[in-house]
């Protein structure tokens, strides 16, 4: 991400997992966990952890034996992510996408939920996604598709920018499902 991406500070992190996570994290979280049920898990990559809503229900569904790394491009973020989720399976780290500090082929699965969108250099994040993810690996990731394709965040954008001028508008959700060939 770009040196000028929003950073979120003082209240804004408690704020926006207290406010938003319920209503916008929240559904697309279970959704994007259910979707590991079943598979034999041993590291775990979240990118883009946020507050940690995605990093709560990868504690509770995988064993405690499973290694799990949360990241985020925000510090103060983390800070909320930790303050819910205390476990030894859980490590923090200040990571951007496009430069990830971990080995090749070091994470049979990558969670990043509403995060690939706000990379500004994507082929680079996808790249590193590839590079740190083992062969036959799982990415997991979920996107915000058009306004004009989800009215309920449509009307809330429209009202929400009636009153803030200058933000950025909110989208809608989908999830995508990758796994990584295990010949490449």
């Amino acid at each position: 991400m770009s040196a000028s991406s929003t950073v979120f500070a003082g209240s804004i992190p408690d704020n926006y997992d207290r406010y938003l996570g319920p209503l916008l994290f929240e559904p697309y979280a279970i959704d994007l966990i259910s979707r590991v049920k079943n598979r034999n898990i041993t590291s775990v990559l979240e990118l883009a952890c946020g507050t940690g809503c995605v990093t709560s229900h990868l504690h509770r569904s995988l064993s405690e034996k499973t290694q799990i790394t949360a990241t985020d491009l925000n510090p103060e973020m983390l800070r909320v992510a930790q303050k819910k989720v205390s476990a030894k399976n859980v490590t923090w780290a200040t990571v951007d996408m496009q430069n990830i500090p971990f080995p090749d082929a070091h994470f049979d699965l990558i969670v990043c939920q509403f995060g690939i969108m706000f990379v500004s250099d994507k082929p680079k994040a996808f790249s590193e996604i590839h590079r740190v993810l083992e062969k036959g690996g799982l990415f997991l990731f979920n996107s915000w598709n058009a306004l004009e394709n989800n009215p309920a965040f449509f009307v809330v954008d429209k009202v929400v920018n009636s009153y803030f001028k200058n933000l950025t508008s909110l989208g809608g959700g989908g999830s995508e499902v990758i796994q990584k060939p295990a010949n490449l």
